[in-house]
């Protein structure tokens, strides 16, 4: 054990050890060693109503899709009668052991007792010799029994206490222990593996009553988000506000989330049903109970980890095995299910929250039973309720929220990461566009059988509305799942030459470069990025060959040009596909800017911009031939400075091309992700009637970081409502 209690008599109490201490820096997750033990207590069936307990010595599972495997029963073996669980009933029986009113003394006393339960002679004596090989983790396997009085699930098994296999000087509550985590493993229905597959990691939080008062629904998103942030595109967080049934349904059946977690209130009806409650901004009241849950009528996708934090979704009062919530996700098939077994106020939900989602953004991969250890450890400082929160698994394993990235790749994105680093400043903080992430990621590469991908895409927005940010998020998605990527700034200057084919040089001697104003300019770059040898995806230069290549004369006719365009884009998918294999590469175009160059009206001039025809040459003469290639393994997606980009692109079908965007600014949840962006930057949002404060004592990098923020600034202080927009 970890927490150094000298032993179970002290009657000293962990969330009040140190009640006025300023919070220190969260216990890091740490990779277990060892077996896995597990208590495993099964019905008696030559005594009624007792119970037998086993200990067990398991393999983690060798790969993903596998199952563990006993290494040989230990000679531990145990009883205890039905009798000896109603002490620990009566013992309870007073003041309830959850609750705020709650003591010290009898939390620690019947943690004892619990312990005592499953702690006891042949089991006793393997439990001591543990010493020697402490277990990675800890499992205590309830007996499949109905969820009703009287049964072991009921009881409050998180405050066990006692001495850890490791040191026996050291005592404390096992289900706060981090190194050597305990969990409750739930073996109903038999089996449970992973199926392999491509990360990231997709998390969907909904919030159940985002308008109702105390919720602390923002604190609580925000605590979620911004602990995942720090595995960066490793990630994919989306959040739902007030959904109606049809629309929760729907999006758990699009994303396809590997965590779904619930914000909101939970309550027990007289017939001790256990539902969450749901009141949409828009639309009629409902309620989630566990028969919408068991039948699948929600969604029939396999979740990995449910989070229930809202109260009762445990249910400690249930008699019924179909009437809890947390049960229900399991029987649906969930790997595991986080559920509060008694009442909890919204700070320490709050609380819990961050402390839980912070470790699973440290932890690689992250591992749940450390996370909710950590987090009850956390909580304990400041609420006696530390115990409230439950872990159910069906695989109780390391690997619940594992997903496949080879290292190579997760390499090659924190190179990537540096490659662009002037455009990735703040690429941690990049608070909102969850949807328009998602639709450009799955456009080009998606995770969700059934789906085809697009050979070409195109974002769209006014400028400073994020597009940039976007698109090199989803470059380093794709870039994690394996495919090959190429970013292209077409806001660079481009060289040029010469009717003899000499670079053109200024008076002084240098080379004379200009901005894009034609499709030869947009090829020059595409093929000085793909073949930049800082580029961790670069293609050498040697395996392109021919008269076409750049640079380019400063004068060329339309009928070269579109050769010219032709055969570049036909050498670039032939040497792609020779030098990447199967793999997929995608050239993302940024910075493409279409205008009237010859206008005399000034406002719709564009001196730095190409104009449509030359725009037109270059999409149909590079972009169609790629479009169009259903077997080709090149993509592109193309960033562009317009709201309607339908209407300004050459006829084409539209089942050959994604369209996302425009992109548009947040609207109601400024505050929320205001808030989500101060914290990222470690500057608490304490005052948020003083909004013009801190928007005044911003980084100039703000408005580039926080998309769309430039036109929501302007048009505040044109109107004078910035407050409208929090």
């Amino acid at each position: 054990m970890t927490l150094p209690m000298s032993n179970p008599s002290d009657a000293m109490t962990t969330y009040q050890a140190e009640p006025s201490r300023a919070r220190q820096a969260p216990l890091a997750p740490c990779v277990p060693t060892g077996p896995t033990v597990v208590f495993d207590i099964r019905s008696d069936p030559t005594n009624p109503g007792g119970y037998v307990v086993n200990l067990d010595r398991h393999t983690e599972p060798c790969g993903v899709g596998q199952s563990s495997s006993p290494q040989g029963l230990t000679a531990g073996h145990a009883s205890f009668s039905a009798a000896e669980v109603q002490a620990v009933r009566d013992q309870m029986a007073e003041r309830g052991p959850l609750s705020e009113a709650g003591d010290d003394s009898l939390r620690q006393g019947v943690g004892e007792s619990l312990f005592a339960l499953v702690n006891r002679q042949e089991v006793q004596d393997q439990w001591r010799a543990l010493q020697t090989d402490p277990p990675n983790r800890v499992l205590l396997a309830l007996p499949d029994e109905p969820l009703q009085q009287g049964g072991l699930r009921d009881l409050p098994w998180e405050l066990m206490y006692g001495c850890g296999p490791a040191d026996e000087s050291l005592s404390g509550f096992f289900f706060q222990d981090h190194e050597i985590p305990w969990s409750l493993w739930h073996r109903h229905g038999g089996r449970w593996d992973l199926d392999r597959e491509k990360g990231p990691l997709r998390v969907l939080v909904v919030v159940c009553e985002p308008d109702t008062p105390g919720l602390l629904a923002d604190q609580e998103v925000v605590s979620i988000t911004t602990g995942l942030a720090a595995r960066s595109v490793r990630v994919h967080t989306e959040v739902l506000f007030g959904p109606s049934k049809n629309d929760l349904s729907k999006t758990i059946d699009t994303l396809h989330p590997h965590v779904l977690h619930f914000i909101g209130h939970g309550f027990l009806m007289q017939n001790g049903v256990s539902m969450l409650s749901f009141r949409p901004r828009t639309g009629v009241d409902w309620q989630l109970c566990a028969d919408d849950v068991r039948r699948r009528t929600l969604s029939r996708w396999k979740l990995r980890l449910v989070v229930l934090n809202v109260c009762r979704t445990e249910g400690n009062d249930l008699t019924s095995d179909t009437k809890d919530l947390a049960q229900a996700f399991l029987d649906s098939g969930a790997g595991a299910v986080v559920a509060m077994r008694a009442e909890i106020e919204s700070s320490h939900a709050v609380q819990f929250s961050r402390a839980f989602y912070d470790v699973l953004g440290r932890s690689d991969p992250p591992a749940v039973d450390q996370a909710i250890a950590i987090a009850r450890y956390e909580l304990r400082l400041d609420s006696p309720v530390w115990a409230v929160p439950r872990l159910l698994s069906a695989r109780p394993w390391g690997d619940l929220l594992h997903v496949d990235v080879d290292p190579a790749d997760s390499d090659a994105v924190e190179r990537l990461q540096s490659f662009h680093s002037p455009e990735m400043d703040g690429k941690s903080l990049l608070v909102d566009r969850d949807t328009e992430r998602r639709d450009a990621w799955w456009a080009i590469d998606p995770p969700v059988p059934g789906m085809k991908p697009k050979n070409f895409a195109v974002i769209s927005g006014d400028k400073r509305s994020g597009k940039t940010s976007l698109a090199l998020w989803v470059l380093l998605i794709l870039r994690l799942r394996g495919l090959r990527v190429t970013y292209v700034d077409c806001n660079k200057l481009v060289g040029r030459l010469d009717p003899d084919g000499k670079q053109i040089r200024d008076v002084s001697g240098l080379p004379v470069e200009v901005s894009v104003e034609k499709a030869l300019d947009i090829v020059t770059l595409i093929f000085e990025a793909v073949t930049d040898a800082e580029n961790p995806d670069h293609i050498p230069r040697s395996e392109f060959v021919g008269n076409y290549l750049p640079p380019y004369p400063v004068e060329v006719d339309s009928r070269l040009a579109m050769r010219t365009v032709k055969a570049f884009v036909t050498q670039l998918i032939e040497v792609s596909q020779r030098v990447d294999g199967d793999i997929v590469r995608v050239i993302f175009l940024d910075h493409v800017k279409v205008g009237n160059r010859k206008s005399l009206d000034p406002e719709e001039n564009c001196n730095d911009c190409m104009d449509g025809d030359e725009f037109k040459l270059f999409y149909s003469n590079f972009i169609v031939p790629i479009l169009i290639g259903e077997r080709r393994r090149l993509r592109v997606v193309l960033m562009w400075d317009i709201m309607a980009p339908r209407g300004q692109l050459p006829p084409v079908e539209e089942r050959l091309r994604a369209i996302v965007g425009p992109l548009k600014p947040p609207g109601d949840q400024f505050k929320r992700l205001f808030r989500e962006y101060l914290e990222r930057l470690g500057q608490p949002f304490v005052r948020p009637d003083e909004l013009e404060g801190y928007l005044d004592m911003l980084p100039e990098s703000f408005e580039r970081s926080f998309h769309g923020f430039g036109r929501i600034r302007k048009r505040a202080a044109d109107d004078s409502k910035l407050r409208a927009w929090s």
